[in-house]
């Protein structure tokens, strides 16, 4: 059975091939679109705070790890991604 992706879903999808092409800016700007409707949706926010982290802005990437693990308690990586920020 082939799950069937939200538009959220498929633009995550672009924004991680986008970081993983050291293209971060414009995988931020995807998320931040994904964020402007959905703005507690963990996926998006682990991957916002992957940019951030990447851009040498610790403080804000912790702070959007925060949000995405308010949001799912058991988003393991999240919680890795806390401990890049240290």
């Amino acid at each position: 059975m082939t799950k069937t992706l939200t538009p959220a879903d498929s633009s995550i999808e672009q924004a991680q091939a986008l970081l993983k092409a050291q293209r971060v800016l414009e995988a931020e700007h995807l998320l931040d679109q994904i964020l402007e409707s959905s703005p507690t949706h963990p996926k998006a926010l682990f991957f916002k705070a992957v940019c951030r982290r990447v851009q040498g802005a610790h403080i804000e990437a912790l702070k959007h790890l925060d949000r995405a693990i308010d949001a799912k308690s058991d988003f393991g990586r999240a919680w890795q991604e806390v401990g890049h920020n240290y």
